[in-house]
């Protein structure tokens, strides 16, 4: 939705600015055109926000993983491929010095709710 692509877009910045300690839902609330309580309808808990995000991303960057695995060359070309996918997907998140299992590490899987 409009409003959850709105949500990513602070995420990505507070991630970006201040790491994942530094994203809140209140820092998001403050950022964001519409109330707290909105918030929490579309993510129960910090945690479910961060896993939403990166998911998100994720899904974004996925054609270019799959090109690269794809690619026909020598196990030292497809190395390189794979690893520009994963260059490109870091800066696209704009987290390049935090990667996803830093964001998303063992404390925030306990923490987010099952769907």
């Amino acid at each position: 939705s409009s409003r959850e692509r709105m949500i990513f877009d602070v995420a990505r910045r507070l991630l970006k600015r201040e790491g994942p300690h530094g994203l809140t839902m209140d820092k998001v609330s403050a950022q964001v055109p519409f109330s707290k309580g909105t918030l929490y309808k579309h993510f129960a808990s910090r945690e479910d926000l961060i896993l939403a995000f990166l998911t998100e991303e994720f899904r974004s960057h996925r054609p270019w993983f799959e090109r690269a695995a794809l690619f026909k060359g020598l196990p030292r070309e497809r190395f390189t491929a794979l690893g520009l996918a994963a260059s490109l997907a870091d800066r696209t998140l704009g987290c390049d010095d935090l990667p996803p299992t830093f964001l998303a590490d063992a404390q925030v899987f306990a923490r987010a709710t099952p769907r």
